[in-house]
């Protein structure tokens, strides 16, 4: 008489189908993020170009720059965004830099806010496979900006010759501050530095009745966490025939109305400093 052999399967090497189902998914996740980096990397193989495109500057097609132009506008609140040529450079590690030309920045009712000649930011890697474009360094080169006080003690803040104000508050400490939800916006999440290169900047006090023009300035912000450093330096064009340099230093958390402020001179008149 014939038996039938029934062999149980073993509960330890055998995962449960809702377990195998979300291995199965998680596995699919990773090979489709994988993917689109695999076939970038293939075709650039397949024309050779691997060697050239490292370190080149490529002319982006119209759909990256509609799409770029997108993105950014959502995190502008409102503000509008104009620019010239579009170029992308990929750096060794395969890390992509997306580059502006001529930007232009507007307000919600068409006037201009800012004004750069160009501005450079090097995208992050893990949102990037995701789908998502977040900067994690921002360069930005060629800014003319105007520091205002007024006679009531409020400074406004506009950069290339705008009429309305990037920012505005009841004193510098505070316009600072302001500049801090921005680094909340989940489009900014990556960021860990910004640099603003070749600034001129116009300070005129109501207050004082004068104006000082300074030049060939630099600007660093870093962010490590929630923790905001930042650093300037500039001449001062004083019209004497000796070069005078103003250094700044800031630090503060976000959120923290608490922060460390330093001020650093060098060859100015001691009438300019009064002043």
């Amino acid at each position: 008489m014939a038996s039938d052999t029934v062999t149980q399967a073993d509960p330890q090497k055998t995962p449960p189908p809702l377990l195998l189902e979300r291995r199965v998914r998680g596995r699919a996740h990773k090979i489709g993020r994988w993917t689109l980096v695999v076939i970038v990397v293939l075709a650039l193989l397949a024309g050779g170009a691997v060697v050239a495109v490292i370190g080149q500057r490529l002319k982006a097609p119209d759909w990256v720059r509609v799409r770029i132009e997108a993105r950014i506008e959502q995190s502008l609140g409102g503000m509008q965004i104009e620019f010239g040529d579009v170029s992308l450079v990929i750096n060794k590690g395969w890390r992509p830099r997306v580059r502006l030309r001529d930007v232009v920045l507007l307000d919600a009712s068409g006037q201009l806010v800012a004004q750069l000649s160009d501005a450079e930011a090097a995208l992050a890697m893990r949102p990037l496979l995701k789908g998502k474009i977040q900067p994690k360094k921002i360069v930005l080169n060629g800014a003319l900006a105007t520091l205002r006080r007024g006679s009531d003690g409020k400074v406004a803040l506009s950069v290339g010759g705008a009429t309305a104000p990037v920012g505005q508050a009841e004193g510098l400490p505070q316009l600072i501050e302001s500049w801090d939800q921005v680094f909340l916006k989940p489009a900014l999440a990556a960021l860990q530095s910004v640099e603003v290169d070749a600034v001129s900047l116009r300070y005129e006090d109501a207050q004082k009745g004068r104006a000082w023009s300074l030049d060939g300035g630099m600007v660093r912000l870093d962010r490590t966490g929630d923790q905001l450093n930042l650093s300037a330096g500039f001449s001062l064009l004083s019209g004497r025939d000796y070069a005078s340099t103003v250094e700044m230093s800031y630090a503060s958390r976000i959120g923290d109305t608490r922060a460390d402020f330093g001020m650093s001179v060098r060859d100015i008149a001691a009438q300019d400093i009064i002043a």
